[in-house]
């Protein structure tokens, strides 16, 4: 097989080396490709997986990261671990009115839902897949969770916003107190979730994200997957979920290679995987830059775009002639649900 490297990313010469960070878009690459026998080495560049923190809970979607599990053989595993009872979602502004709510299944209910998204801590995701990799591969760490909850504040700063801040993002008073002052016409109820923040330290981050519709020009023996390849936003949930697909798609071309045998069949195949991971991670990428529009960059939000947003969820999870009849319903409730409510 010819050599190549892959960042996040790996090293085909008989073995695939991955590098840096070992996420959970490397980890299911690594794992993936051990469904075929295909060794892997992992080089994690941090020390152990709870060095720094790995954020908080994340959902899995059907047709990508749940799909990606299943090939992977760990769905008995994954919902050990997932959350099925917290597929439930609350969006509401300072005030607490809500503008959406959707409520998890019934417990013990066994009804197929149209959209699944069971939710599972990042840091318990990760450890399974570490887990699952075949002995020798040089991944480390593991850590518990512990009912902890994680709340996060984000907000619309300068890019070097933490250096001229005025106070230590390191001490937990001074920075508490430098967000509670932003929140001071929310209610208690939001606010307590800042005032009872029991930790040494916040950890203070820019959100970056690359262009939608970012390609390159192809290197031959060399591919992105994952955060390296489409780097985007938190604000639509799917950044695990592509990264999934992404290691599907890259796994089908590799092995497709292996199988034929052809000296620039595992080129031509990266090639055509780029392509395709390229028109996914697009519509993803316009997905998160909408949300992130809708409710950081648009005046009197959520109350003003709750349709928008709302409908940018819903629409790529339905079928498309749906989408003219789900659009006029969304608007008119919202239309009835403002005039008669708030």
């Amino acid at each position: 097989m010819s050599s190549f490297l892959v960042f996040f990313g790996l090293n085909i010469n008989s073995e695939i080396h991955s590098q840096n960070t070992t996420g959970p878009g490397g980890c299911m690459l690594a794992r993936l490709l051990s469904q075929h026998s295909i060794p892997s080495t992992v080089f994690e560049a941090e020390v152990s997986i709870n060095y720094r923190t790995q954020g908080g809970t994340l959902d899995l979607r059907t047709s990508t990261g749940l799909a990606a599990i299943k090939e992977a053989n760990l769905f008995s595993e994954f919902k050990k671990r997932a959350r099925y009872e917290d597929e439930s979602l609350l969006v509401c502004d300072k005030h607490q009115t809500t503008w959406m709510r959707s409520k998890p299944p019934k417990k013990g209910s066994k009804s197929k839902r149209a959209f699944e998204a069971p939710e599972i801590d990042r840091v318990q995701l990760r450890n399974m897949l570490m887990e699952s990799l075949p002995e020798g591969c040089s991944v480390t760490g593991q850590q518990l969770g512990d009912g902890s909850i994680s709340v996060s504040f984000s907000g619309i700063k300068d890019e070097d916003y933490i250096k001229n801040c005025g106070f230590d993002p390191g001490d937990l008073q001074s920075a508490r107190k430098a967000v509670l002052g932003e929140l001071h016409d929310w209610t208690p109820e939001l606010v307590n979730l800042v005032e009872s923040a029991d930790v040494e330290s916040m950890v203070w981050m820019n959100y970056y994200m690359l262009p939608v519709g970012f390609t390159w020009e192809h290197k031959q023996g060399v591919t992105l997957l994952g955060d390296a390849a489409h780097l985007m936003t938190p604000f639509a949930g799917i950044g695990v979920n592509t990264a999934f697909y992404d290691a599907m798609l890259l796994t089908h071309a590799i092995v497709d290679s292996e199988n034929t045998q052809k000296p620039d069949k595992l080129d031509s195949n990266v090639i055509e995987y780029e392509r395709k991971m390229w028109a996914f991670a697009k519509a993803g990428q316009e997905k998160t830059l909408g949300s992130m529009t809708d409710m950081f960059f648009t005046p009197g939000a959520p109350r003003t775009s709750i349709e928008r947003w709302l409908l940018r969820h819903v629409k790529s999870e339905i079928p498309r002639w749906s989408h003219p009849i789900v659009t006029a319903l969304v608007y008119t409730g919202y239309f009835f649900y403002k005039l008669l409510f708030v």
